[in-house]
């Protein structure tokens, strides 16, 4: 698998979408994770050929697009599938907390998109863990880029960058 979106709620299917329509992946290389049975059928019903699932599945990469409470099991879910990064889009969760329940070796971008991104035309900041490389960045960008503009800024800035996006 290419890429498991771990939730899938509202950034998550925008995401899926924008991926999509972007041509950034075929279906049969993306996966959802999606707790809720309800929610997981409306997802394959939407996005043909695309795996959608309870579990996460042994994947290159994973985005983190859960509420805040489940991005612990959720990182932890995503190591035990072998992602060698991991773009997070959960609100108010650090990259030390990120890479604390990654483990070691996994690259972490975080990133605060904002709602506009829903419909294509967002703005995402982002910034890169202790271990992402340039080529970390530029896979996070090329994700969020599907749903909009990126720019890069250090960790301290995303909050406010988030406020002014809005």
């Amino acid at each position: 698998m290419r890429l498991a979106l771990v939730g899938g709620g509202k950034m998550g299917e925008a995401l899926l979408a924008g991926l999509l329509s972007a041509g950034w992946a075929e279906p049969g290389e993306l996966a959802v994770v999606e707790a809720v049975e309800g929610r997981r059928k409306e997802l394959a019903d939407r996005f043909a050929g695309v795996t959608v699932t309870d579990e996460v599945p042994a994947t290159e990469g994973a985005v983190v697009a859960v509420k805040p409470n489940d991005v612990e099991a959720a990182c932890r879910s995503i190591a035990a599938g072998g992602a060698s990064r991991v773009l997070s889009v959960a609100a108010g969760v650090p990259l030390a907390k990120l890479e604390a329940w990654l483990g070691d070796g996994v690259a972490a971008v975080r990133a605060m998109p904002n709602t506009p991104a829903l419909v294509g035309s967002g703005a995402a900041a982002i910034a890169a863990g202790a271990v992402a490389a340039e080529d970390d960045l530029a896979w996070a960008e090329g994700i969020l880029s599907a749903v909009g503009t990126v720019v890069r800024v250090p960790e301290s800035q995303l909050d406010a960058v988030t406020g002014l996006s809005g």
